[in-house]
């Protein structure tokens, strides 16, 4: 068994090091605490009494949509976008990092043509926002991607960070500040570009906003993802596609979307959800 998994790795090394295209190291780094089971469907039935989830109090319901489900859908179509073109799909490297009661590696770096969509299916909430946790692998990641590309002799752009969250941090506030310390020295050493994403109303935009030096967090507020990623998908292009070997910084700040869901409108909030208490999903699709 270690003997078959010592060739894999050779052979992966060894394909690595034949192709030398310049890399895109992106890291999702992802909240999956239990305020992404938010509902953001207007009909749904509620049932039970209100339950303390992830910090607060909400009403549950045992159908509609989630905010999760709708972040794995546009994942997807963002995968699928840059694995249609060539270019794109040669450049990128994608990794994938979850934080709720703790940091979960989901997929190690890896090019679009080795990924399956299993891996975002496969992605569940827990109760906690440990976003410090979470940081702390994906720049693990980043710094490691950095290090193995450096030892084969391949170039790379400017990483990018995507940290995507729609609460407030509760994990260790140590762990939180060495994160932010490490995201500020890798800015200067290898021109990191942090994209921090607040998911809805809830998401504390000043933490998520320290994340990036110079640059505020973007502000979803409809939990519409398809708007970004195809954004973000145009900066991958456009990047792959630059010969002089410079790197485009993508700046998604003080853009905000909104479309028919409207998480983030308090009177239509306060309408629909008795109370204000935000409802979440029992079994989230």
């Amino acid at each position: 068994m270690i003997v078959a998994q010592t060739e894999e790795r050779f052979k992966q090394e060894e394909g690595f090091e034949k192709d030398g295209t310049k890399r895109l190291p992106i890291c999702f780094c992802l909240d999956t605490s239990g305020s992404m089971r938010k509902n953001l469907s207007k009909n749904s039935t509620r049932i039970g009494e209100p339950v303390f989830v992830d910090g607060k109090w909400r009403r549950m319901v045992k159908d509609g949509v989630s905010a999760l489900s709708e972040l794995k859908r546009g994942m997807k179509n963002f995968f699928k976008n840059i694995e249609n073109d060539p270019i794109a799909a040669s450049a990128a490297e994608i990794a994938i990092v979850t934080f709720d009661d703790y940091a979960s590696s989901i997929l190690d770096f890896c090019r679009l043509r080795d990924f399956s969509e299993k891996v975002i299916d496969g992605i569940d909430t827990r109760d906690n926002t440990y976003l410090g946790e979470g940081l702390s692998m994906a720049l693990d990641k980043l710094e490691d991607s950095i290090m193995k590309y450096r030892s084969f002799g391949i170039g790379n752009y400017p990483p990018w960070l995507v940290v995507m969250s729609d609460g407030e941090p509760n994990g260790s506030d140590y762990e939180l500040e060495m994160a932010k310390k490490r995201i500020k020295a890798m800015v200067k050493r290898e021109n990191l570009a942090v994209i921090p994403i607040g998911i809805g109303s809830g998401a504390n935009m000043k933490c998520l906003s320290q994340l990036s030096p110079g640059r505020d967090a973007t502000g979803i507020y409809d939990v519409n993802f398809d708007g970004l990623f195809e954004e973000m998908t145009k900066y991958v292009d456009g990047l792959s596609k630059m010969t002089d070997g410079s790197g485009v910084i993508p700046d998604f700040s003080r853009k905000k979307r909104r479309s028919e869901f409207a998480v983030g409108d308090e009177m239509q909030d306060t309408k629909e959800r008795p109370y204000g208490i935000e409802q979440i999903i029992i079994f989230p699709d």
